[in-house]
């Protein structure tokens, strides 16, 4: 049986769809899982009910009601129900199916002119999907965002009782691993990929012996650490407050090595360098992740050269993601 428009998003908001179309929002047709990570925003949960906005004070409304009328245009939904009789209890089973309709489809769905069509077909090539990747703040130089085999190669070195915050906090400076170059000076407030990054910019920050020079525009240490913890929040906290490392270091409480964990910052005894604990190896010592000069780049290392560790204040008090967003920390 076919689902009426507004029946579709009713049952949607149910906690079974709940599962299918919010908690797997990478694997929803579409893209409509990265469309939906665009807004940032709470009231993204509820983009394909009628409840949006109750979270953003309805700033986004215009934005994710259209979004919804796309997603039900560009997904038709179906659902039917079977019922058995197990242990003298009758159970009731809501099976769902989608037709995913491809892009001629949706031309036609949209009665697209042959003009359209043609520049539909030029935006799908190969050569654009760089383009399109940074804008939705997905994209990687190789093309390749962090996946399933990586995400769980990570988690490996993490405790299993883990915080949902810190692991979210690790899984974001993973996502600049290798990718992003060190560049004096370099700082970054984008939520994704900063289409300056790799751009040939001239150092300007004095200090350094690149100062001057014109180098492919990247982070230093302090400014890898404000783009990750930054981006992990949604853009709500820095644990510097824009400041270096050393600024960084003051908003921290500094603890011991055996109270480390993944999320937490270490620093140099000058403060001149900053990391995050990303992990643990096989012997149960810190693994980091940094912006280091001396490697040009975002490298996960041991803890040589870091002797002060300190947990920023994101974590002193407000430690389970339930509270983040309470936190008098946070930007507003």
């Amino acid at each position: 049986m076919r689902i009426e428009r507004e029946s579709q998003a009713e049952i949607v908001q149910s906690d079974l769809l709940r599962i299918v179309f919010i908690e797997e929002l990478p694997n929803l047709p579409n893209g409509i899982g990265d469309a939906l990570r665009l807004t940032r925003c709470p009231c993204a949960e509820n983009a394909l009910s009628k409840n949006v906005g109750q979270d953003c004070g309805g700033r986004h409304i215009p934005y994710l009601n259209t979004l919804r009328e796309v997603f039900f245009d560009a997904n038709e939904l179906e659902y039917r129900t079977t019922v058995r009789i197990e242990d003298d209890q009758r159970i009731t089973t809501l099976h769902i199916s989608a037709q995913i309709k491809d892009a001629s489809q949706m031309a036609n769905e949209y009665g697209f002119t042959a003009q359209q069509r043609e520049m539909l077909e030029e935006l799908l090539k190969s050569e654009y999907d760089d383009v399109f990747l940074s804008l939705i703040g997905n994209y990687k130089p190789d093309g390749m965002p962090i996946g399933p085999v990586d995400i769980s190669d990570i988690q490996g070195m993490l405790p299993e009782d883990l915080d949902a915050l810190r692991e979210d906090v690790v899984l974001t400076a993973y996502q600049l691993l290798g990718k992003v170059t060190y560049f004096w000076g370099g700082k970054s407030l984008v939520l994704g990929w900063d289409s300056r990054w790799g751009t040939p910019t001239t150092v300007t920050a004095p200090g350094s012996g690149s100062t001057g020079k014109t180098l492919p525009f990247g982070l230093d240490c302090s400014g890898f650490v404000d783009w990750t913890f930054y981006n992990a929040t949604g853009g709500a906290y820095l644990p510097g407050r824009g400041g270096g490392a050393a600024s960084q270091h003051s908003y921290c409480t500094n603890i011991t090595w055996a109270e480390a964990q993944p999320g937490d910052l270490v620093f140099y005894y000058d403060d001149s360098h900053v990391g995050i604990v990303c992990g643990f190896d096989s012997a149960g010592d810190p693994l980091i992740i940094h912006c280091s000069g001396g490697q040009n780049g975002v490298v996960v290392t041991g803890r040589e050269g870091f002797s002060v560790v300190a947990r920023p204040d994101l974590f002193a008090d407000y430690g389970h993601i339930d509270k983040v967003a309470t936190s008098p920390y946070f930007l507003r």
